[in-house]
């Protein structure tokens, strides 16, 4: 199980875009209106309902993954520009934080950013850099517009076998 919560630039608390992903299914929400829903089944597993956690920031004892994509190209994972969006990871092992490099886009999360949130997912093994196999089962887009710019993975409460 797992919580990203994504914050645009330039935008007060309370219209901050979030996106709750639990086993098989991620929500986006903003101001309290649902902008996509998305079913996902996470490598050759059958996707269980848990209630989302909260997403809270790391400790002080958090350690920094300087290259993900390092750590993506070791496990056989590549990614081009439009996908290899992380940077600045710091993770304690049960919650992750990244900065996004984001570009102009007229939605609140595009692929590029949904993508971006799963990888960021398999840092949560305290960065062990594990790439995240998963396909998804639908996607809706009710729309939205803004820029992401930050994400937080949170597996607090469960084990890391999620994540396969």
């Amino acid at each position: 199980r797992c919580c990203l919560t994504l914050s645009p630039h330039a935008t007060s608390a309370t219209s901050r875009p979030a996106v709750t992903l639990e086993s098989g299914s991620v929500v986006i929400t903003c101001s309290g209106t649902v902008h996509a829903t998305m079913e996902y089944h996470v490598g050759g597993r059958t996707p269980v309902p848990l209630p989302a956690p909260a997403c809270d920031p790391p400790p002080p004892s958090s350690r920094l993954v300087h290259d993900p994509y390092q750590h993506f190209r070791e496990q056989g994972y590549g990614y081009g520009p439009a996908f290899a969006r992380l940077h600045g990871i710091s993770t304690d092992g049960e919650v992750a934080h990244a900065a996004l490099r984001t570009r102009k886009a007229s939605h609140v999360v595009c692929p590029g950013i949904l993508d971006a949130a799963l990888q960021l997912a398999s840092f949560l093994d305290a960065g062990a850099g594990m790439g995240v196999p998963a396909s998804l089962a639908s996607f809706t887009w009710l729309g939205g517009s803004g820029a992401v710019a930050m994400a937080t993975a949170s597996s607090k409460g469960t084990t890391h076998t999620t994540f396969d």
